[in-house]
């Protein structure tokens, strides 16, 4: 039900023309987690195979669990924190900062971290990887 719902709200939308010819140029994907992944459309191939979300621009390639994906939302900016976002492993020492660059702390890994901070969208870092996590 749910991969049908994406198909059907991708092809409606990719139907009416390229996406950046409506100042739409981003896709944005949500995961379970929070975590943002943002893909500029120019030249966006989207397939479905064995339950994964396949995207592929130019010679980029990410694979997206679809029971893992919570939302997708089009934008006309790409990620305001300038921050590529990736899944993150949710095991290991993980430090958090706002987005305005204050250091919140170091926690054990990213359950420590939703269990202890407010509702808001932080930038982590583990092992050389900088992410953004929202906790509704």
């Amino acid at each position: 039900m749910k991969r049908a719902m994406i198909l059907t709200v991708l092809a409606a939308v990719m139907s009416q023309g390229h996406a950046s010819d409506y100042t739409w140029p981003y896709l944005v994907l949500t995961d379970k987690n929070g975590v943002e992944t943002t893909l500029p459309v120019d030249d966006l191939e989207l397939t479905f195979s064995n339950g994964q979300l396949v995207s592929a621009n130019g010679s980029r390639t990410q694979t997206f669990s679809l029971s893992d994906l919570a939302s997708m939302h089009f934008s006309k900016t790409g990620d305001p924190s300038a921050i590529s976002s990736m899944a993150a492993a949710a095991e290991g020492p993980t430090e958090v900062y706002t987005l305005s660059g204050i250091r919140v702390g170091t926690f054990a890994d990213l359950k420590s971290v939703r269990e202890n901070l407010k509702a808001g969208v932080y930038v982590t870092r583990r092992n050389g990887q900088t992410t953004k996590l929202s906790i509704p």
